[in-house]
């Protein structure tokens, strides 16, 4: 059933979706192997072992899938290409800002700072040299760079440039309140109020009573002498 749906899927693709991706000669040699499949399987392969089924479909998908596969990479070309290119942009103007002395990367390390640049320029190179020869693919050619190829690139200059670009500015602790110094003014954090009212000179009024308190215990003495 497999090598059935296979020869009868792939004869009708060749005919539509499939037919920009191989040349027309090429094509038409396909459908006649695929036709001779078809009629193997109604006549002496209507009942062999497994493996036999197995071994021609393994033949069948070494004509198709390379046609398969052309589709594929030209759908999906042009989206990571974008990608890469998007992220390449990115990076050069960060790198433009650190050399205007943007705030946003003055924390930045100039050494780290050095291998983005580096990293941009190597792959800046090799993504232009790649749309170049990619630009000159027909779609019934296998492309010399493939998705596979681009996105290993993509991955090599985000790992190496995002985390440096990306790194957060150290905190600044802000300048200490006025609230703050004060309670910090002793060695405990508290203001020691029994210190501060021991300090205070007392009020006339208080030395007034005092006195009075004085004369009304002579008085008494006296009162106590006399009777």
């Amino acid at each position: 059933n497999s090598l059935e749906e296979y020869v009868l899927e792939l004869r009708r693709q060749l005919d539509d979706e499939l037919a920009p991706f191989v040349k027309e000669a090429d094509s038409d040699k396909i459908k006649s192997t695929l036709m001779a499949a078809e009629d193997w399987l109604w006549d002496e392969g209507d009942d062999c072992d497994k493996q036999i089924y197995v071994d021609k479909l393994n033949e069948m998908k070494k004509l198709g899938n390379p046609i398969i596969t052309r589709r594929i990479e030209f759908e999906t070309r042009p989206k990571v290409l974008d990608k890469m290119g998007a992220k390449l942009q990115s990076l050069s103007k960060i790198l433009d800002l650190y050399e205007q002395k943007s705030p946003e990367y003055e924390h930045l390390s100039p050494d780290d700072m050095k291998k983005v640049k580096k990293t941009v320029d190597e792959k800046m190179k090799w993504f232009n040299d790649a749309c170049n020869k990619l630009s000159k693919v027909e779609k019934h050619q296998n492309a010399p760079i493939t998705v596979a190829d681009i996105n290993d690139e993509f991955r090599n200059l985000d790992s190496t440039c995002s985390p440096i670009v990306n790194k957060p500015k150290p905190k600044v602790e802000p300048p200490p309140t006025d609230a703050q110094k004060s309670k910090s003014a002793t060695p405990d954090g508290t203001n020691d109020s029994k210190t501060e009212h021991a300090d205070q000179p007392k009020s006339p009024n208080s030395n007034t009573a005092d006195a009075q308190m004085d004369i009304d215990a002579n008085a008494n003495e006296g009162q106590t002498e006399v009777d």
